[in-house]
């Protein structure tokens, strides 16, 4: 299936106006007490909402501190919304707000920190005011697909100097036609870029507007935050529940069930500190790829079967629930919770949480709220095509595509198969070279 870039928006943008260039005061400033206008975002990517606050009180300080101000910026450039903000992975350096007039999107701010300096430039690029105005506008808004950042750094040596250059890619998908017999994507895409001069004197691209002595590092008054570290390891996270007698026993169980045509499985929940595991049987609908979990209070895990002609891998709609458990706050403790499907393939599996963090940031972008409906599966799906898994591809390929699309897409989460008598499990990884391998579990 190919995908369609029916629109390239691209942020090099034609129009650029500015509103005093930058401003000196020191945004990072405690002493001030400034608007304590609490922002929600309503992005559908994770962002620096940290940020955006602070650069947030600096610019209501500084353009919006009385009616006649308000007034003013209002009548040139528009209402920022701050809710749909976009820090474009540009972590404590610069941000997008849109700006609206009467319900449409009519221009875009950049604001770019440097040291303690905030730069503000403006565009009223068409392009630009599209992609924006299909995150805020889009009527199947809860069925906007957003798709992971990607990101290109590049050197660029000169004579009497150079710069360097990064850059944020950012797509969204829309919505789909039909060209015959083929669907087609329609894809929203912005980037954004990032330039540091190393000599010579800066060159005023169509956004970024420079002052001298704006190039270079970052600064500020914020230590980076440390990556935090994770102890227990995938094959550790299995032991407590996953490998529980009790949830080998319910796995074979499942596993006679596959050849029925109904999705069955058990929620799984510990007794206290022993190692007594409790289960409520679930099943699906007859016929109909699907399971519903119906909890009303954290668990432990939840396994579940696929049917023959279903997945022999975890579907997108097992991707959605573990989500929904993880956002709804229903997963027990994250170093010890697992979700299973044994297939009628012969194939099981164990998923378990590697990564708290980067979990919590797919979860966040894979819908949003707490909720989602099938369309929003069903789009999902498209995505899973491009790894291909397929219920018509092999057992070994639809392993290879689902363990490339957790990796891809920055799931947090780790794979781990198991033997045909649910005793032995390994977990799937690749090695120094880059191949795809089953290591066994301690």
């Amino acid at each position: 299936m190919k995908k369609n870039l029916l629109l390239r928006l691209c942020l090099m943008m034609s129009v650029v106006l500015t509103l005093s260039s930058c401003t000196n005061e020191d945004f990072y400033s405690s002493s001030e007490n400034h608007s304590k206008q609490e922002i929600i975002s309503k992005s559908l990517w994770k962002e620096d909402t940290l940020f955006t606050k602070r650069i947030y009180d600096h610019f209501q300080k500084s353009f919006m501190s009385t009616e006649a101000d308000q007034h003013k910026f209002v009548s040139e450039h528009g209402t920022p919304v701050w809710e749909y903000t976009m820090t474009m992975g540009f972590r404590r350096n610069q941000l997008f707000v849109p700006l609206i007039q009467n319900n449409t999107v009519i221009g875009v701010m950049r604001v770019q920190r440097q040291d303690k300096k905030a730069f503000y430039s403006f565009t009223k690029d068409d392009e630009a005011l599209a992609f924006f105005d299909v995150v805020m506008y889009n009527r199947n808004h809860d069925k906007l697909q957003p798709q992971k950042d990607e990101k290109l750094n590049e050197n660029i040596f000169s004579k009497g100097g150079g710069y360097t250059w990064s850059c944020t890619k950012r797509s969204i998908i829309s919505g789909s036609y039909m060209n015959g017999d083929e669907m087609v994507l329609v894809n929203t895409i912005v980037d954004v870029c990032k330039y540091s001069y190393t000599g010579g004197k800066p060159y005023v691209d169509h956004l970024d507007v420079y002052t001298d002595g704006m190039e270079g590092g970052g600064g500020g008054d914020e230590s980076e935050e440390e990556e935090e570290e994770y102890e227990g390891s995938p094959c550790d996270k299995i032991t407590t529940i996953g490998k529980n007698s009790k949830t080998k026993a319910l796995f074979k169980k499942l596993k006679e069930k596959t050849n029925l045509n109904t999705e069955h499985g058990y929620i799984l929940n510990q007794t206290g500190n022993t190692n007594t595991i409790n289960e409520t049987a679930i099943e699906g609908p007859a016929g109909k790829a699907g399971i519903s979990y119906n909890v009303n209070a954290a668990i432990d895990g939840v396994i579940h079967s696929h049917y023959q002609g279903l997945l022999p891998v975890f579907s997108a709609a097992d991707m959605f629930a573990f989500a929904q458990l993880y956002k709804n706050g229903y997963i027990k403790d994250s170093e010890t919770f697992v979700m299973g499907v044994v297939t009628a393939s012969g194939t099981q599996y164990m998923m378990v949480i590697d990564d708290p963090s980067k979990f919590a940031v797919f979860a966040d972008n894979l819908y949003s709220g707490n909720t989602f409906d099938q369309s929003a599966i069903d789009t999902y799906e498209l995505i899973y095509s491009w790894y291909k898994i397929s219920a018509d591809n092999t057992t070994d390929n639809n392993e290879m595509g689902f363990y490339n699309y957790l990796e891809a897409n920055k799931t947090g989460l780790k794979i781990l198969k198991g033997d045909d008598e649910f005793s032995n499990w390994k977990l799937i990884k690749k090695d120094v070279n880059g191949n795809i391998i089953s290591e066994d579990c301690p």
